[in-house]
């Protein structure tokens, strides 16, 4: 199995555990700091991953969009 794979695997089995996901959490908890690649492979391989820009606070404090992602 790939680096890739595995990382998709991980992406996966947290959607299920937490239902979404941001870059943050990709690259804390998972390692991955590529999350928005890793789902349109997903989302090309047949997921049913959907996408929403939120916002959240930056290290700063100040608001910024993201995408999350969710099953």
């Amino acid at each position: 199995m790939s680096n890739t794979d595995t990382q998709k695997a991980m992406i996966k089995s947290w959607l299920k555990r937490h239902r979404t996901i941001t870059p943050l959490d990709a690259i804390k908890f998972i390692g991955c700091t590529k999350l928005s690649t890793r789902c349109s492979e997903m989302i090309r391989d047949g997921e049913p991953i959907k996408k929403k820009p939120v916002t959240v606070k930056n290290r700063f404090g100040k608001d910024v969009r993201v995408m999350s992602y969710s099953l």
